[in-house]
């Protein structure tokens, strides 16, 4: 996750991939949402890299999964969710077992948020049809 400063200084997230190269979709996302404020936006790109780590262990992509059609098993939603509700690693500290409620909460309306919103894209799209 990185930080782009603007000529104008405004700050946006950009996430990146393993190549360190930005991910378009979860980027335009961040670029829709510019209007809040940038600590809700950096919340969210955490969230929304939690989604993108989860997806990595797992060897998904997720965009090319909802491209394709093909559906979430009920195994990996309870293993997303599941992801979402543990501290994500951010030093050498010990880490508790559970986030609070409120910040799963946050998480998953962020992930539900980002995930309906590229399955709105795809489906407004001309080619999709």
């Amino acid at each position: 996750m990185e930080q782009v400063i603007f000529s104008s200084g405004e700050r946006l997230p950009m996430l990146l991939d393993d190549d360190d190269l930005p991910v378009p979709e979860a980027c335009e996302w961040f670029l829709r949402r510019c209007h809040l404020a940038l600590q809700t936006l950096m919340r969210n790109s955490g969230e929304v890299l939690v989604i993108h780590r989860w997806a990595r262990k797992r060897r998904i992509n997720i965009y090319d999964r909802i491209r394709s059609g093909k559906q979430f098993t009920e195994a990996d939603l309870t293993s997303l969710i599941e992801e979402l509700s543990r501290p994500q690693p951010t030093s050498n500290k010990v880490a508790k077992l559970a986030v609070s409620p409120n910040t799963r909460n946050k998480r998953l309306s962020t992930a539900s948020q980002h995930l309906l919103w590229y399955i709105d894209e795809l489906t407004a799209a001309p080619f999709f049809r």
